[in-house]
Parts: C-alpha cells; sequence; structure tokens
C-alpha cells in the first residue's frame, strides 16, 4: 500500500474513496523497496539486473495512482466510469 502499486480503495455505487493515502501520510515508498521488503520470492526485481523492468512497474504505479486520486477528491467527477451520474444512465 505504501508505494502505491497496491492501493487500499473502495468504489460503492460509483464513490471512490481512498482508504489509504501514503503520499498524505507521508511513507511512500519506490515499488523497488517495496519488492526488498517482500521476501525472497521478489527481491530479484530490486536487482540492476532488472531495474528496467522494476521502472516500468513503477511508472505504471504511478499512472494508475495518478488516476485515482481525483476519483476520490471529487467522486461524481466525469473522469469516473463508476460515478454515481454514469451508474444511474446505466440502470
Amino acid at each position: 500500500m505504501k508505494s502505491c502499486l497496491l492501493p487500499l480503495y473502495e468504489n460503492e455505487r460509483g464513490i471512490t474513496k481512498l482508504n489509504y493515502n501514503p503520499e498524505k501520510a507521508g511513507q511512500k515508498i519506490p515499488v523497488k523497496e517495496l519488492f526488498l521488503s517482500m521476501g525472497s520470492a521478489f527481491v530479484h526485481l530490486a536487482s540492476e539486473k532488472f531495474a528496467e523492468v522494476t521502472e516500468e512497474i513503477q511508472e505504471e504505479a504511478d499512472r494508475r495512482w495518478q488516476h485515482l486520486l481525483p476519483l476520490d477528491a471529487n467522486p461524481r467527477c466525469e473522469l469516473n466510469p463508476h460515478s454515481r451520474a454514469v451508474w444511474a444512465r446505466k440502470r
């Protein structure tokens, strides 16, 4: 959660809410640090051999995180495909 790779959020009837924001808590860490803390199954992803892969994972995690932030700040915004307005139209 602290790396934003697997963000903790919920979406109920189109209202998106971040349950934990590591940026606000000042605890956001890079995914490389996450891989080091996850044990032997993921530690190789923190090595220089996999630096390019780790960078791609970091970029994707950041891209998805940046998509979630406005949905949390404005749950009914048009960027949210699950917003109540969209959900009501589909019903």
